[in-house]
């Protein structure tokens, strides 16, 4: 039987899905790679054909299936014991399958676990593992966006701290949920849970719903932070309707009562948490306010002439401040750890700081010039 089933779904990213590919085949572990190609275009298939040939099983889609349906194509072609879902724009260290696969051997309630993830080959930044979705932290979220200043920094800061305890930990480290862009699954535990994604959705959430099923059929998840890839992440606002559909799509399926009320009120479900939220939030919402600003993103005194040391923790997207990319607990501040601005769409966006002990919230536009 095989050990592994690692599946890639491509689109339009041929070049990169190679790469990805290359990144598990030096492995000892008996495996099978999937690419499911859902560009629905020649060349592409083409190129993967052609390049992957001896290495990998690629399955043209017949369209764009969406990245659950592909990834379901790929499964139901394969019985392998552990499965790895891998981004075309993540790349797995060369140790990190072997680790996965022994995490999984040495704890049989484990149903999935996922490596350390950086941002950047230089790795000077992760990536957080996935928020709880539920009714608790949507009301936290909800009153950090009432109270930025005041509960929703204490918030963010005690997330972005769990954060960076979790990553400097030893073993695997019990977590809510995790993303499905570097993730290896029992199969075992992933039938007990009803299978692999639920076809309705198309893109987005379909990992925190397979993760909230593992959880309800008993089993628990895992960051191992010995094992490490990198995770080339892009944010893209094109994909907002993608990502609101696939939200509602689904609180209907595991919050229906919430849907329900919403709609008595004539609300869209969400909406009644951005009620409790209250006015504020609109003048909160990106620039939270009162919240400084910046002009640049902080690096060392040498490299701006400021006049004090400061380290950049991490950078949110988000009004209430949660992080989207962090620094490792002791990280120095280098003029080398400025993020790459490039990598992030223009908007304004949330900074942690911290300097001489103190810790500090700034908002910055992007995009900026760094000095």
């Amino acid at each position: 039987m095989l050990k592994c089933q690692v599946i890639i779904v491509n689109y339009h990213c041929a070049a990169d899905t190679i790469e990805a590919v290359q990144s598990v085949l030096g492995t000892s572990l008996p495996l099978r790679i999937d690419v499911v190609d859902n560009s629905d275009c020649p060349q592409e298939a083409a190129l993967l054909t052609a390049r992957l040939l001896g290495k990998a099983f690629v399955t043209i889609a017949p369209g764009n299936l969406g990245f659950g349906r592909a990834c379901n194509l790929a499964y139901a072609q394969c019985h392998a014991e552990y499965v790895l879902l891998l981004n075309p724009d993540a790349r797995l260290d060369s140790d990190a399958l072997t680790q996965l696969c022994m995490a999984l051997d040495n704890d049989p309630g484990l149903a999935a676990v996922a490596p350390a993830t950086w941002w950047d080959d230089a790795r000077r930044w992760l990536l957080p593992t996935l928020q709880p979705e539920n009714h608790l932290w949507w009301l936290l979220r909800a009153l950090a966006r009432r109270c930025p200043i005041l509960f929703g920094r204490a918030l963010a800061r005690r997330w972005l701290l769990w954060q960076q305890r979790l990553h400097a930990a030893h073993g695997p480290q019990d977590v809510p949920a995790l993303s499905g862009a570097v993730l290896l699954l029992r199969r075992s535990a992933v039938a007990a849970a009803g299978g692999l994604f639920d076809a309705r959705f198309f893109m987005f959430y379909e990992d925190t719903d397979l993760c909230r099923r593992l959880r309800q059929a008993g089993f628990q998840l895992a960051l191992l932070p010995q094992a490490h890839a990198i995770h080339h992440w892009r944010a893209s606002a094109h994909k907002d309707g993608l990502l609101q559909e696939s939200a509602r799509l689904y609180l209907g399926k595991h919050f229906p009562r919430l849907v329900r009320w919403g709609a008595r009120l004539g609300l869209e479900p969400m909406a009644l948490f951005d009620l409790l939220a209250g006015s504020a939030a609109k003048e909160a919402r990106w620039g939270i306010a009162r919240l400084p600003k910046r002009a640049n993103v902080p690096t060392d005194p040498s490299a701006c002439g400021a006049g004090r040391a400061e380290t950049l923790l991490a950078i949110s997207p988000c009004p209430e401040g949660f992080p989207a990319v962090f620094r490792p607990l002791g990280a120095p501040a280098t003029a080398s750890a400025n993020l790459p601005l490039a990598a992030l769409p223009p908007g304004r966006y949330v900074l942690h700081t911290l300097s001489h002990g103190h810790l500090a919230w700034w908002a910055i536009d992007l995009p900026a010039t760094p000095c």
